[in-house]
């Protein structure tokens, strides 16, 4: 299995997508929070596609299903798949 390493400025992107996660989960327990939950959850959507864009962008030859493993910044082709 080759790993590929992702750009810190791609990997943000991630971060902000988990971020937002955070941010939905904690205001759908709010009251009146419906807006800001559905918003928090749209932008890590928002987020995910654009990180995994940017990752078929960088690195076209991966085909399949990836898997990014954030403590070594690297994304991997999932085996078996």
């Amino acid at each position: 299995m080759k790993e590929f390493s992702v750009p810190e400025e791609i990997v943000l992107l991630m971060n902000k997508s988990e971020a937002a996660l955070e941010l939905r989960d904690k205001y759908v327990k709010m009251p009146f929070s419906y807006k800001r939950a559905l918003r928090a959850a749209t932008d890590s959507v928002m987020f995910d596609r654009l990180f995994w864009k940017k990752i078929r962008e960088l690195y076209p030859e991966l085909e399949g299903s990836l898997e990014f493993d954030p403590g070594k910044n690297t994304v991997f082709e999932r085996e078996g798949e």
